[in-house]
């Protein structure tokens, strides 16, 4: 799953972060001593999750790619329970949600829309009375074809068919002997 296109989205279509998205390295380096213009947002990788696999001569299998939206807001002296800044996270949601859910990502008849599924609030190192992040999460199922497998390269390098020699015993319902049929199929 690649960010950037999702973190550019972001940039492009959140005016209240003025571009201040990034990805996970920005996330896990940020502590105490660093202090970003709030708001801000933060775009991290979640896992992915896959159903099993169909291997015919076309290999198939969907899966399910998660990421993270982490969005940090400040708290000012005079808001030390975060009642406004929670509410202020309320309506940068409403523009995250604006600007990601039902985005495409990647080939349309391989990928489906971005869709929401929870948020929490977070208690990590990035959070501490200056700052309130909530979590949102989001997913998105891509299709993995034969192209980008092994098997599409193996099948790739078979050698063309040039015949097919079949052989099948004829039975009879008596005790007379079997007859054997022969059949032979040359293409070119």
């Amino acid at each position: 799953m690649k960010l950037a296109p999702i973190i550019e989205c972001l940039r492009e279509n959140c005016p209240s972060f003025e571009r201040r998205v990034f990805g996970a390295y920005a996330w896990f380096n940020i502590d105490d001593s660093v202090s970003p213009a709030m708001p801000c947002a933060f775009v991290l990788p979640s896992g992915v999750t896959a159903e099993t696999a169909t291997t015919s001569t076309k290999y198939r299998q969907p899966i399910e790619n998660h990421f993270s939206i982490n969005i940090c807001v400040s708290l000012t002296s005079d808001d030390a329970l975060g009642k406004t800044g929670h509410d202020y996270l309320e309506d940068l949601k409403e523009e995250v949600f604006k600007a990601v859910l039902g985005l495409p990502l990647g080939y349309p008849e391989q990928t489906n829309r971005i869709i929401y599924f929870e948020s929490q609030s977070v208690n990590t190192s990035a959070c501490n009375r200056a700052r309130l992040v909530e979590t949102l999460d989001f997913a998105y199922g891509e299709l993995l074809m034969g192209s980008i497998t092994a098997q599409q390269r193996i099948i790739d390098a078979l050698p063309v068919l040039q015949s097919v020699r079949l052989k099948a015993k004829d039975f009879s319902t008596t005790d007379e002997d079997d007859k054997l049929v022969t059949a032979e199929l040359l293409t070119k």
